[in-house]
């Protein structure tokens, strides 16, 4: 029998999934696992570390994993890679999804298949994941023949806003927000504006990101291919 899993990612969605398993609105994974980049934002850390403490107080287990990448230190972070790869893509980039499989993907993966019974009928397990109905178009089968992807909350007919919106009338003590790398390459120009106002250490580590790849002769920046500096963006 396939085990069933939540890919948690710390944001709205996944967080929704997790809240209402936990209440027991829809089926309970076995486990949770988390694949910690080592470059969320601080917001998204902090709301993994109060569903983690609330998943030991239900008994379920979570899980944290991180990289494993060939030449490189196992755990190294997403930022502190990019900070010291030799080889092309020296940047995140929308255009190559290697930050999104090393980091997020692969992690996942790895841990698993080491809870699986490989001697089962395939597919050995199902994983959660937290798509909403405005993102459908994001749903696919997955590529392992081992596992099977299924959508919670789109079986729920829910859209983010009803994430939102569930989490903020059950849960008003969470503040829970948009999960994702400080110096992903998907960010909005708003986003950085954020981040820069928020958070200006972590805006700074994109500019010396861009600043080294630059020197490596990447012509292009983390802003869906714009440099940060562009926009005025110097460290400070």
């Amino acid at each position: 029998m396939a085990l069933t899993y939540l890919s948690y990612g710390g944001g709205v969605q996944s967080t929704a999934i997790l809240l209402l398993a936990l209440e027991g609105k829809i089926e309970l994974p076995e486990f949770v696992v988390f694949s910690d980049t080592g470059s969320e934002l601080p917001e998204t850390y902090k709301t993994v570390e109060e569903m983690k403490k609330r998943c030991k107080e239900a008994g379920l287990h979570f899980e944290t994993v991180g990289s494993k990448i060939k030449g490189a230190e196992p755990g190294v972070s997403l930022h502190e890679y990019y900070l010291n790869v030799d080889i092309h893509p020296y940047l995140p980039m929308v255009t190559n999804p290697r930050c999104t499989f090393n980091f997020k993907i692969y992690p996942v993966r790895r841990y698993v298949k080491t809870r699986v019974d490989k001697a089962g009928p395939k597919p050995w397990a199902k994983s959660m994941l937290g798509i909403t109905t405005d993102e459908a178009h994001r749903m696919r089968d997955s590529d392992l023949k081992w596992t099977e992807n299924v959508y919670p909350l789109i079986e729920l007919g829910w859209s983010r806003k009803n994430c939102i919106d569930y989490i903020a009338l059950e849960y008003p003590e969470l503040s829970v927000a948009k999960s994702g790398c400080h110096c992903c390459p998907y960010q909005s120009p708003k986003s950085w504006i954020k981040l820069r106002k928020e958070h200006p250490d972590l805006i700074a580590i994109s500019l010396e990101m861009e600043e080294r790849a630059c020197s490596k002769g990447h012509r292009i920046g983390l802003s869906r291919g714009r440099k940060i500096v562009a926009y005025g963006y110097t460290h400070t």
